[in-house]
């Protein structure tokens, strides 16, 4: 029933929340054992509903049977990109990569994909102070009206520092403009913001090439079987 499919996207958002969050305090992936809560086993599940459901649509509105067969859709390249992304994955640990996770971003002309790629800094779990695993978290924005922009982010158990890079000096003056909003958000969610700063970098696009190319599994030859 399409309540069904409704609960299980519920379960999917509600899922990738809770697993990112863990991976970002503990440093671990999704847990053994909970293969049926896996965001790849969930979209699964409501591709099989929806191809269950509209196997009669003689008595659907054709507004929700659109609907339907758009969601269906993108049911089906989500399971078709997240299995690149494990192979991506797998190729980047085995060469002490970041992990490469891609999550829909709501910009002003649309929804869009991003790559977001997170590395762990000490791998021994704690720093030389004792402090616990500290994250790097790294993404590059292309937006139609405020051109490239890289996010360079770092996490020790609660304390967030983090770099915005802009292109010219007027919109890094619109970014600096909302940091104290943001340190006030972040700070209510309960993180320990050690410091914002935005900096005008205008080869946003090189610093982009830069990473890729340190990033071990750039360099590695692959066939890419989903294209």
């Amino acid at each position: 029933s399409l309540n069904k499919v409704f609960y299980q996207f519920m379960l999917l958002v509600l899922n990738m929340e809770h697993e990112l969050v863990k991976y970002l305090v503990q440093g671990s992936t999704i847990s053994k054992g909970r293969d049926q809560a896996s965001v790849k086993r969930l979209f699964m599940d409501i591709l099989r509903n929806l191809n269950a459901f509209m196997g009669d649509v003689s008595n659907v509105d054709d507004a929700l049977l659109n609907q339907l067969k758009q969601l269906r859709s993108y049911a089906e390249e989500s399971i078709s990109a997240l299995e690149t992304h494990q192979i991506l994955n797998v190729l980047s640990r085995e060469s002490d990569g970041p992990y490469i996770l891609q999550f829909p971003f709501a910009f002003p002309e649309g929804v869009r994909m991003q790559d977001i790629y997170i590395e762990r800094e000490n791998e021994q779990g704690k720093d030389d102070e004792g402090k616990g695993a500290s994250f790097r978290m790294t993404i590059y924005l292309d937006l139609d009206q405020m051109g490239e922009i890289a996010l360079d982010a770092r996490f020790q158990g609660k304390k967030i520092d983090c770099v915005f890079h802009c292109q010219n000096e007027d919109i890094s003056h619109f970014v600096g403009n909302n940091l104290d909003e943001l340190k006030v958000k972040l700070e209510g969610a309960g993180y320990d913001v050690g410091g914002l700063q935005c900096l005008v970098e205008e080869n946003v696009h090189i610093m982009r090439q830069e990473y890729l190319a340190r990033q071990p599994f750039y360099n590695r030859l692959a066939l890419n079987l989903f294209a």
